[in-house]
């Protein structure tokens, strides 16, 4: 019985790991979840799962984030969407993706782990911050704030506001990434920082995918995420 009962907790545990595939047009990064049926929150656990699913990928992006503000200036959606977007190739070629989520819409996630996430990443405020994990020897090489490139365009959306403007995202992630001599060196050196002919390049692939994929907006990926909660058995505080 104790074996059966172990056996139903892994299966669940491991079905949570993996991201949602509410459409094709979505990468949604893998969830850290810490609860009593699922457990995958740590640095470890993360090196442990990117060296078994990719293991061509060096490096793993975490981000934590809160999804506080999703009803506001929706810095944590926003950072959500870039990184989903299949058209981002820098991200899905270079990285394993995962990220946390501690609310939806302004209903607290009752059984997200907040608090063992917090612990193990020392995070102690709600800005989204950007993690590179070396997979190899797991340790943190780099960190920052998504806020720190606002000033870069990484929040720039279309005149109406329902979708970024993924050429200003790309180029901001980037440029907050490769600004970075670890992460430069992770990624084996074939990217250069400032380099408009390599990124024009990179846009011009972008472009090609997007053919295949269409840009989702801010209020699809939201459906996405929440979808994403439901299929990891996370509960939402009820309204009050």
């Amino acid at each position: 019985m104790k074996t059966a009962l172990h056996s139903c907790v892994v299966i669940f545990s491991l079905a949570a790991l993996w991201p949602a595939e509410a459409n094709s047009d979505l990468l949604l990064p893998t969830r850290l979840i810490k609860n009593e049926s699922a457990s995958f929150y740590t640095k470890q656990d993360v090196c442990d799962h990117s060296k078994k699913t990719a293991p061509d990928k060096k490096a793993a992006m975490v981000i934590v984030k809160t999804h506080y503000c999703d009803k506001s200036s929706k810095v944590c959606l926003k950072t959500t969407a870039l990184v989903a977007d299949p058209a981002n190739h820098f991200v899905h070629d270079n990285f394993s993706v995962y990220q946390s989520r501690f609310e939806s819409q302004r209903r607290e996630i009752v059984n997200s782990g907040e608090t063992s996430i917090r612990d193990e990443w020392e995070k102690d405020d709600s800005g989204p911050e950007y993690y590179i994990v070396d997979v190899q020897s797991c340790k943190i090489l780099f960190r920052d704030y998504a806020y720190s490139v606002y000033q870069q365009g990484m929040y720039e959306a279309n005149s109406a506001g329902t979708h970024l403007n993924f050429e200003a995202n790309y180029r901001a992630m980037r440029h907050l990434l490769l600004q970075d001599e670890s992460v430069r060196n992770i990624l084996g050196n074939k990217y250069e920082h400032l380099n408009e002919t390599q990124i024009r390049a990179e846009l011009a692939r972008s472009e090609e995918i997007r053919q295949l994929h269409a840009q989702k907006s801010l209020a699809e990926v939201l459906d996405a995420v929440d979808i994403q909660d439901i299929e990891s058995g996370l509960q939402y505080e009820q309204s009050k």
